[in-house]
């Protein structure tokens, strides 16, 4: 069974609600607002969460979304069940495309909203949804309102969260770097350089990118003392030099609705590069070779435009 690490929240919808989910997986958020949640190792399996606001006709109304779902289950004798704090509805599996997928959803009220999760498998893979049920529940016993807060108070433990702003609809906004910007930059390329020292790698390897694959690769499988935030950032500032030098692209701060980040931008095509963010997102999918295939993409992609 997957453990759950409270620590790793993602946000569902507008940012209002937050849930945690395993360290294993990856979240993507379509453009209706549902999160998708799933295992890279098991692409085949997907959980999706969406939820719906309303505004009850009684304004003084707080549990409008709970009473919704209480009353779809009495009128439609759904199957119920009680999952942590909420009331859920399950539905009955349902077959789908041709009989090659099965298909499982739960919906729940949280004050004035409700709640659908689904979750979509091969037949294939029926035996094991025990399993999968077990780690829905989880997530339905994690979603948590955020309020755009830093903080968030899960189980009597204070966890830090970042924020998003105010503005839903900002821009992304591009600047240059300060000084100290520049400073910290220079200050992780010697952390990188000392962290791709630290790793053996072959003295036939010569590609720079080749490199970084393979020292991400060595601290994944644990031949590493570097934390997580050393590894994004030394690596990541690496990276983002070899494309800086390479692809004639610039360093520049981007702050948008998430926050604000290093990036780098070509003038010319207006692609961007996040090289620590992308960092972090192969440490929470434990991902590797991945380096390499992207410098070539964003490579294929400005000479395309240029042509």
């Amino acid at each position: 069974m997957f453990s759950f690490l409270k620590e790793k929240l993602t946000i569902i919808g507008d940012g209002t609600f937050v849930c945690s989910i395993p360290k294993c997986f990856i979240t993507e958020t379509e453009e209706n607002g549902t999160l998708l949640v799933y295992n890279p190792k098991n692409d085949d399996i997907i959980y999706r969460i969406s939820f719906i606001s309303f505004e009850p006709k009684d304004k003084n109304e707080k549990k409008a979304g709970e009473k919704h779902v209480q009353e779809d289950i009495n009128s439609k004798n759904l199957k119920q069940k009680k999952i942590g704090q909420y009331n859920v509805a399950i539905t009955s599996e349902n077959q789908i495309e041709n009989d090659s997928y099965m298909i499982k959803y739960w919906k729940f009220g949280l004050d004035n909203n409700i709640f659908i999760l689904s979750l979509t498998f091969p037949n294939s893979k029926i035996n094991n949804l025990k399993k999968y049920n077990a780690q829905i529940e989880n997530i339905i016993k994690s979603i948590h309102i955020n309020e755009h807060s830093d903080k968030l108070i899960v189980d009597g433990t204070e966890i830090n969260y970042k924020k998003r702003l105010g503005n839903q609809n900002q821009k992304p906004q591009l600047r240059d770097l300060t000084q100290e910007e520049i400073n910290i930059i220079n200050t992780n390329i010697d952390l990188g350089n000392k962290i791709v020292n630290s790793s053996s790698v072959e003295k036939s390897v010569t590609n720079e990118l080749r490199i970084l694959d393979i020292v991400f690769k060595n601290w994944l499988n644990g031949n590493s003392i570097f934390s997580e935030d050393e590894i994004a950032s030394g690596l990541g500032i690496l990276f983002g030099e070899i494309a800086r030098k390479e692809l004639s692209m610039e360093w520049q701060m981007i702050t948008d609705e998430y926050g604000t980040d290093y990036c780098l931008v070509h003038r010319k095509t207006n692609i961007m590069i996040f090289p620590i963010s992308t960092v972090y997102k192969r440490i929470d999918s434990k991902e590797y070779d991945f380096f390499w295939d992207i410098y070539q993409i964003v490579k294929n992609q400005i000479e395309e435009i240029n042509t």
